[in-house]
């Protein structure tokens, strides 16, 4: 998979403007679950790392982080995105596209909770726990 894509985009500026929020959302739209979502055929947090370079994941983080602060109409400074895009990287190096999608769907949904005049950095990474942990439940389950 990660080595077709890489072909198909070979520039990483190019794989961050075509898999951008929205392109995401329409692609991986039947994917409302953990377990469809766990079971995409996407590549991982982790191949973008290796396909291109170790911040690869990171822009591609903060660019959701940026495209949630414009839906929520609420503010994330600069240094609250990336800063938070590093934690959530580390945090989710092992899900694909269509989790990452997932993750962001339900937090503009409210289902993790809601946001109050600004973003909560710490509160988004509680989120991504709660996340992580209702996946590894899914996935247990299945298996």
């Amino acid at each position: 998979m990660a080595e077709n894509l890489l072909v198909e985009i070979p520039h990483q500026i190019e794989f961050l403007k075509k898999y951008n929020h929205a392109y995401c959302v329409r692609l991986f739209m039947g994917n409302n679950d953990y377990w469809k979502a766990y079971n995409a055929s996407t590549i991982t947090l982790n191949d973008l790392c290796g396909m291109y370079t170790p911040n690869a994941p990171i822009r591609l983080i903060e660019t959701w982080l940026c495209q949630y602060s414009f839906f929520m109409r609420l503010p994330l400074e600069d240094d609250q995105v990336n800063e938070t895009a590093l934690y959530l990287y580390d945090f989710f190096k092992p899900l694909n596209m269509a989790e990452l999608t997932l993750f962001f769907k339900k937090a503009k949904m409210g289902s993790f909770g809601k946001m109050y005049g600004d973003i909560d950095p710490s509160e988004l990474l509680r989120w991504a726990k709660q996340f992580k942990l209702e996946r590894g439940k899914t996935i247990a389950t299945h298996l």
